[in-house]
């Protein structure tokens, strides 16, 4: 089915080389002249904060962090900062527009909404985990109906989900795919926006779109 197609190219092996480490060793090889110089303490402690929390730190935050000597004290401040509840608010709004794009809510309530998303990042889960999660759920189970907003408060419209599972979880832009092959990029064709198209188009909202209530079913 479908889903499950979508959801196997989500799955992706862990490299065994952190990501900081890689970007590092490719700085330190010269194979970049476009790094910017290291920031101050001040500056890398109000841009992680905003970043992972979404505020700015304390003075008294700002002033135990530049008075700290240890050579690991930014990466200890990135672990606190990600075990702080503000973490999984801030990654939640952030993920929320990136999902829905500030969408009317229709079929999920915003507060169940939110709440699934902050108990993603609370419990750390894999992406490939929750957006199988997101992709799969049906509405009909009411502890993954909030994960099925995706797609119920997209109305399941055909034409508009292709589009947004392209763009936002395989990084492929395939709108003017749906009239003809893209005129400049070889490797976008319309054949590729059909082929997902083709899949969406065996599901529906029962009993009707316009129903809170309704769940996605598959066609016979």
């Amino acid at each position: 089915m479908f889903w499950s197609l979508l959801i196997g190219s989500l799955v992706q092996p862990l490299p065994a080389t952190p990501l900081h480490t890689r970007i590092d060793q490719f700085i330190a090889q010269g194979q970049t002249t476009k790094a910017a110089p290291r920031s101050s303490d001040e500056e890398f402690l109000r841009r992680v904060t905003l970043d992972l929390n979404g505020t700015i730190p304390s003075v008294e935050e700002i002033r135990n962090f530049t008075a700290d000597t240890s050579a690991t004290k930014r990466t200890q401040a990135i672990d606190r900062l990600l075990a702080n509840p503000n973490y999984a608010r801030r990654m939640a709004q952030h993920w929320d527009v990136v999902l829905m794009e500030r969408r009317k809510d229709a079929k999920v309530p915003r507060a169940a909404w939110e709440d699934y998303l902050k108990g993603v990042f609370a419990a750390n889960k894999p992406f490939d985990e929750w957006a199988r999660e997101m992709l799969s759920a049906d509405g009909v189970d009411a502890k993954l109906r909030p994960a099925a907003k995706f797609l119920l408060d997209r109305d399941l419209e055909q034409h508009l989900a292709t589009k947004d599972l392209g763009r936002i979880f395989l990084g492929r832009n395939l709108q003017c795919c749906q009239c003809h092959d893209h005129p400049h990029i070889e490797s976008l064709k319309q054949a590729e926006y059909y082929g997902l198209y083709a899949y969406l188009s065996r599901a529906y909202l029962h009993p009707n779109a316009k129903a809170a209530t309704a769940v996605i079913a598959e066609k016979a």
